[in-house]
């Protein structure tokens, strides 16, 4: 009997073990259950996929003959029905939802349908609109709801002709500008703006310069015709180092793409290709009118080749994936991988551009986030995207709604100047 008890002891305890491991290991769950709130019924599909890099849950709630579609990338610690309650909103216009996640977190805004609309709108975007709906939210303060939490801070230092707000900065985000005599590096750490001078005069276009994760590079422009230098400088702390080439470079040289971690260069002057190897910090020659020129299409995945002198002739870039197409958007965006991930749709309305946004797993419903003026220079992250609205970089996140992160007047003027983010 007592080999028997043991025997069971451990057979339990390999299950649970089992379990534990499938948890947190394991690829994932996909759960239908229900919550009752008063009058109100909901069924709710809930999916995670363990992604090694980016977790996250896939939410369907449904109410009546109304869907809602969440996704989020917090960290529940891979639990299951982590969706507890949910608050309910509607009359003749609007129909909302508000969840409230496990240990009573709230991490977005109320999400409403209107009745005359295709779209989805948070109520950020609709304060003051209606006054029952004004009166709900209000209901919701005394449930954990905040809507000041979607309120940026106007708090700023200046420096450099820039304003950064960094109270609205996540603490693990850093973001680039780019100036006329180098760059300047924003963080929220140690509220200033790192100016960093690279070159002696005023350089007012740079066509060789890039940015690969948290690095910046950029051709030595002091020198005026020809170059053997690149300056590389770290986003996150500022630190300078070079990569260097054997052969002399023609400023008449363009970059082509980034395939891993090479930067594809076409010099055409000499009418050769370089590869940037980024890991390696090193400069080779890979394509010339010998060997031809080497393309890639990320569409295809493929590579192949084309002579030296249509590379001289033209500007032959590597071809960008393919993006979806839908009826009335002048861009549409995916981030992310076939399982999960947003799509990010741009409607031109006057000299803007309205963007909304739809989960990979279904994009039927699409949801109204942020406007901005330039549709070329937006970087995304899985749970936020930075943008440019007016002089204006700002940030959107689910959990903050919209928030100026700095402004720098030049942004309005000069195509030539840009941004880049990186999250460490």
């Amino acid at each position: 009997m007592k080999r028997l008890i043991t025997l069971i002891g451990l057979l339990l305890l390999l299950y649970l073990l089992l379990r534990l491991g499938y948890r947190f290991y394991g690829r994932g769950h996909n759960y239908e259950y229900n919550i009752n709130n008063g009058d109100n019924n909901f069924t709710i599909i809930e999916k995670f996929n363990n992604d090694k890099d980016n977790p996250n849950y896939y939410f369907e709630v449904k109410i009546d003959d109304n869907t809602f579609y969440l996704q989020t990338y917090d960290n529940f610690k891979n639990k299951s029905k982590i969706i507890k309650n949910i608050y309910y909103y509607s009359n003749d216009i609007y129909k909302c939802i508000l969840p409230i996640f496990v240990d009573d977190q709230i991490i977005s805004d109320i999400l409403c349908k209107r009745n005359d609309s295709e779209y989805l709108y948070y109520y950020n975007n609709l304060k003051g609109i209606n006054n029952d709906l004004d009166e709900f939210a209000n209901e919701l303060l005394q449930y954990g709801y905040d809507s000041t939490k979607w309120y940026a801070s106007n708090e700023k230092i200046q420096s450099d002709g820039v304003s950064l707000y960094y109270n609205n900065m996540f603490s693990n985000h850093y973001v680039l500008l780019t100036n006329y005599k180098g760059i300047l590096l924003l963080n929220t750490k140690n509220k200033k703006v790192n100016k960093i001078n690279l070159f002696s005069s005023d350089v007012y276009q740079k066509k060789l310069d890039f940015v690969y994760k948290n690095k910046y590079v950029v051709a030595d422009y002091n020198m005026k015709f020809r170059f053997h230098e690149f300056y590389v400088i770290d986003m996150t702390n500022g630190d300078k180092s070079t990569i260097i080439s054997n052969n002399e470079l023609s400023f008449d040289s363009y970059i082509q793409g980034i395939v891993d971690s090479k930067v594809y260069l076409f010099d055409k002057d000499s009418k050769k290709q370089y590869a940037i190897d980024m890991k390696k910090n090193e400069i080779k020659e890979v394509g010339n009118e010998k060997l031809g020129v080497k393309i890639y299409n990320n569409t295809t995945m493929e590579w192949e080749v084309i002579s030296a002198i249509t590379a001289s002739n033209e500007q032959i870039l590597f071809s960008t994936k393919n993006n979806e197409e839908k009826n009335g958007f002048v861009k549409v965006d995916k981030i992310g991988t076939a399982d999960y991930g947003y799509y990010f749709y741009y409607k031109k309305v006057d000299d803007k551009y309205l963007v909304y946004r739809s989960n990979v797993q279904d994009n039927t419903q699409l949801t109204y986030v942020f406007t901005t003026t330039n549709i070329d220079n937006i970087i995304y992250f899985y749970d936020s995207v930075y943008f440019i609205n007016d002089e204006f970089i700002n940030n959107y996140s689910d959990k903050f709604g919209v928030r100026k992160i700095a402004s720098y007047n030049e942004l309005k003027f000069n195509d030539n100047l840009y941004f880049s983010a990186y999250a460490k």
